[in-house]
């Protein structure tokens, strides 16, 4: 058979008016659309018109034949319409790039309209499709339920917000345990309508039950999305009163949510512990005593004795389990209340610490403006954080003496980043700088960056009493700075726990409409509250918002509205549009705020449209700037996305839109060192801006947290561009900032940290978002810099047994130890000393001179040869060893516990085979891993414990005199 040229001959026939001849036509046309579809695509109209005649006998023929030319010409609404005009036609299950396209663009156009897209309703509507469309996407879900295909079912459900469909795959299916499991994992991932995802939640975890082969770590999390503490403690509870090894299991599941969840979740948590702990033991001791009657009612004479034997031995039992359960609720309640993890993580950064002050030894040495100088101390802060290591400032006393007023307030509260979870001395490492009664001090700015270091120290988990102590000393003070102090504080130390009392005394300071304390007290309002969405809280802050003459306060009510909304998703989208209306520029900027974290980590698309609409229809730049920056907090899990996202506005006119994309490549590309995002930042190094250049190193400093030179070349250069920018004395001011600001996230915690905004679990961190938001306002305050401390996780392996403590053991890193290492310390630079320069020599002095040291020379040559050779003004004091070829290193690396591991290092850790504790979870997704003893005979070694060093311990001491030898 001869093979078929062309269609004209076929599309001809349409042109006849019998009826039969177009069918055949189409028939025909129909099997060669995929070959001839640019020669039938001119007669599409005719095909159209077919589709639409009502007395034509194949019109869902010709709908189909239309379809399928639209398809070919990538107008794939058009292909869909036609589609479903096609209806049973359109073979759903047919294994063709054009099936699978068009079903992909119906559910989505579906998914659209069940989610009141007007744009997608609007088309539907007016095209009378909205029936039509529904029963094709049902006669999808039938060909899943036919092939049993239910997860695939459950993805459309979700995203279609069907919920019969869903709980009809739930009923149908054989595994319903690992469905619901899947289930779970899907909303909490996808869902972003709380309405629904709460919708489904709840009746996942009915469908549940007590299964005991549930995956409890699942079941917790859609419980905290539900704000359900109680039934967390449940589980608990369940978990610790089964045995042992179920108790180190409820240890590791109170472990992870206590990594994701907000202080207020977690509070309840504690209540609802101590009320099972009171309730049971009440209840085991009513039992025991009424059984203990009856049986004492029911028995007579010989039998008493054997009886009353029994009942001691029950009672022993009893006892021996109600010890058993408070201890391990005791231990839970460490867990929940952040305690242990506190601790460890100390203990962590104390005995990693691989700071190095060499690098702020230079960068202090050529810095000269006070700018520089704050800069400085805060790069000290974040590169100590959480090390208790003060050492840079207690051995540059004069130099950090030279800080005056808001810089002295700075210099004091970095002390509360550098001893980060160091809540047993807190008070103890303040005491020279927190308020005293007999003070006679008249500026307060030690005493307020005292209490601002205070709340720190205690950020996200404050005692009772220090928040009771913060709460008196601002409600003592009269003094405005010391009020902006313990405002901070007080908030720092309350963040999520949507405490009355502490928003009722934080709002009493915002009414004196004092500018320096209402900033503060407007922002720690926000921080109490965050993720609450109170609309009592909104409401009283957007009307002070209106009334209020300062900028000041203004800027603290922007911030507070944005954490206030963090995580909601739709619910505060009411207000929010009114904020983004609003004639105030800074009241526009909190709406963009709070549109970014209450769709924080979603990805949402429409979200990240508003916000670029956003910035190039406002006509503020403090709002385009805000809005571009807050692209990285919504794309956030999608790094490459934010960097194809924002590739056209890194080069945008406007150096505000620049310095918007550069901080959100920082965001959501932190720790990444992902190409897209440095090949964006590079060329903004060179901006003619110089603040531009600040965003630029600041982000760059954020994308290489945690990278060496072995797995990102380009990270060692970055340092070297970071010394350069600092050391040139023709550099601006502004851009200077930003190099030190960089060097201090670069190397933050003793580099052992990155920007957690992401947990282990993948979920937002609620604490995290709120710290990078507040960092960001470093623009207009550099105090709130140290807010960036909220965002930081350490990257580390940390064992411990089912009593809580480090055991001693080796975790095995099977790589070269060379991937994963320490950048090395920077080399000290050794300047020789200029000789003076010579006066006018004489012609013929030169030729003597030249002699004699052609003579010299003779005679050292004579010599043995000298071992170094002279340096230079920038040469090192030693050249620096050869590396080691990859060939010469080891395979692995033996890690001691607690063990600084990254997170593309998990992949390849491991425990030795000899090795005599088994993991509850696998080691790969990092942090404090709870594990097994397999050798319970046996005595543990156990990791010594450092203690931190406190200011003042060793000078206290008289240091021993030298030897000396005595003699009458």
């Amino acid at each position: 058979m001869a093979a078929i040229l062309s269609a004209s001959g076929i599309i001809a026939l349409l042109g006849e008016d019998s009826a039969k001849m177009k069918i055949y036509a189409l028939r025909k046309l129909d099997r060669l659309v995929n070959v001839f579809w640019h020669e039938i695509a001119n007669v599409v109209a005719n095909i159209e018109g077919l589709s639409e005649d009502s007395s034509f006998p194949e019109r869902k023929l010709a709908a189909l034949v239309a379809s399928k030319i639209y398809f070919h010409l990538t107008a794939y609404d058009d292909a869909l319409l036609f589609a479903i005009a096609a209806e049973e036609l359109f073979e759903v299950d047919a294994n063709s790039e054009y099936v699978t396209t068009v079903v992909a663009r119906a559910i989505d156009m579906y998914a659209m309209s069940r989610k009141e897209n007007k744009e997608a309703m609007a088309f539907l509507q007016q095209k009378a499709m909205t029936d039509r469309l529904e029963a094709l996407i049902n006669r999808i879900f039938e060909g899943c339920f036919a092939r049993k295909e239910y997860k695939a079912i459950v993805g459309v459900a979700i995203e279609t917000r069907r919920l019969d469909v869903l709980q009809r795959a739930l009923d149908e299916t054989e595994d319903k345990l690992e469905l619901i499991t899947y289930c779970i994992k899907a909303v909490i991932e996808f869902v972003q309508h709380l309405g629904f995802r709460n919708q489904v939640l709840v009746d996942l975890i009915k469908r549940l039950g007590s299964n005991k082969d549930s995956d409890y770590n699942g079941i917790c999390q859609a419980l905290k999305y539900l704000e359900d503490p109680e039934s967390v403690a449940e589980i608990l509870v369940h978990l610790i009163s089964e045995s042992d090894d179920s108790a180190a299991v409820a240890y590791q599941l109170a472990l992870d949510i206590q990594d994701s969840s907000p202080q207020s979740f977690m509070n309840g948590i504690a209540v609802a512990l101590e009320s099972k702990l009171n309730g049971s033991s009440k209840k085991d001791h009513s039992e025991s005593t009424s059984k203990q009657e009856e049986m004492e009612s029911s028995t007579t004479g010989d039998t008493s004795q054997s009886i009353s034997e029994s009942d001691e031995k029950n009672a022993s039992q009893e006892d021996g389990n109600e010890t058993r359960l408070k201890g391990h609720i005791a231990a839970l309640n460490r867990i929940v209340d952040g305690d242990l993890q506190t601790e460890l993580y100390l203990q962590f950064y104390m005995k990693n610490n691989h700071s190095d002050i060499l690098i702020l030894k230079t960068i202090k040495d050529y810095v000269r403006n006070s700018v520089c100088h704050s800069a400085t101390v805060i790069s000290n802060a974040l590169m100590h954080h959480g090390t208790t290591s003060d050492e840079f400032l207690r051995t540059n006393l004069e130099w950090v003496s030279k800080a005056s007023n808001w810089a002295k307030f700075t210099a004091v509260a970095s002390l509360g980043v550098i001893h980060k979870g160091h809540e047993a001395e807190a008070m103890r490492v303040l005491d020279n700088y927190l308020p005293k009664e007999s003070s006679s001090s008249s500026s307060g700015y030690l005493e307020a960056g005292g209490l601002y270091a205070l709340g720190l120290i205690f950020s996200n988990r404050g005692s009772t009493e220090v928040i009771d102590y913060l709460k008196k000393q601002l409600a003592a003070s009269s003094n405005t700075i010391m009020r902006h102090g313990a405002c901070l504080g007080l908030g720092l130390a309350t963040v999520g726990t949507h405490r009355w009392d502490v928003y009722d005394a934080l709002r009493g300071v915002l009414f004196y409409d004092d500018a320096v304390s209402g900033e503060a007290a407007a922002l720690a309002m926000g921080l109490v509250m965050a993720g609450s969405n109170n609309l009592r809280c909104v409401q009283e802050l957007i009307s002070y918002g209106a009334d209020t003459q300062h900028e000041k306060i203004l800027r603290g009510i922007c911030v507070g509205l944005g954490v206030i909304a963090c995580g909601r998703l739709e619910e505060p989208e009411p207000w929010i549009k009114k904020l983004l209306k609003d004639k105030n520029p800074v009241l526009r900027r909190a709406g963009v705020y709070a549109l970014a974290m209450a769709y924080c980590g979603t990805g949402n698309s429409t979200t990240a449209g508003r916000l670029l609409f956003i910035s190039v229809e406002d006509v503020n730049d403090d709002v385009r700037r805000a809005a571009v920056s807050c692209l990285g907090f919504v794309m956030v899990k999608n790094p490459t996305s934010c960097a194809q996202l924002v590739s056209q506005l890194t080069e945008s006119y406007n150096p505000h839109i620049r310095y918007g994309a550069a901080i959100s490549l920082g965001l959501a590309c932190a720790g990444t060192a992902l190409p897209e995002a440095i090949y964006l930042l590079e060329p903004m190094l060179n901006d003619a801006v110089n603040f531009v250049r600040q965003g630029a190193l600041i982000a760059l400093g954020m994308v290489y947290m945690q990278h060496s030179e072995a797995m990102t070349p380009k990270a060692k250069d970055f340092r070297a561009t970071l010394i350069k920018t600092i050391c040139d004395k023709h550099e601006d001011s502004l851009a200077k900032f930003g190099a030190i600001i960089a060097h201090g996230i670069l190397d933050a915690g003793g580099r052992n940290v990155t920007i957690g905004l992401l947990t282990k679990m993948n979920y937002v961190s609620t604490t995290a978002a709120i710290g990078l938001l507040v960092f960001l306002q470093l623009w207009y305050w550099f105090p709130l810099s140290h807010f960036l401390s909220l965002a930081f996780h350490p990257t580390c392996l940390i064992g411990i047994n089912t009593k809580l403590q480090m055991p001693q053991l080796d975790f095995i890193s099977n790589s070269k130890p060379s991937i994963y290492a320490y950048p090395p310390p920077m080399e000290e630079k050794r300047t020789k000393q200029l000789e003076k320069l010579p006066a006018v020599v004489l012609s013929f002095k030169s030729k003597k001179r030249d002699r004699e040291k052609q003579a010299k020379q003779e005679q050292e040559n004579k010599s043995d040869k000298m071992e170094d050779e002279p340096t230079t003004i920038s040469e090192s004091i030693s050249e620096p060893e050869p590396k080691k070829d990859d060939t010469e290193q080891p395979n692995m690396q033996r890690l001691p516990n607690p063990a600084r591991v990254l997170h593309q290092q998990l992949k390849v850790m491991t425990l030795p085979e000899d090795c005599r504790y088994e993991p509850v979870k696998s080691l790969k997704s990092g942090g404090i891993i709870v594990l097994r003893d397999k050798e319970v005979d046996k005595e543990e070694e156990l990791v010594e414990i450092v203690k931190p060093a406190v200011d003042g311990e060793e000078s206290d001491e008289p240091e021993p005199p030298e030897p000396f030898d005595y003699s009458e």
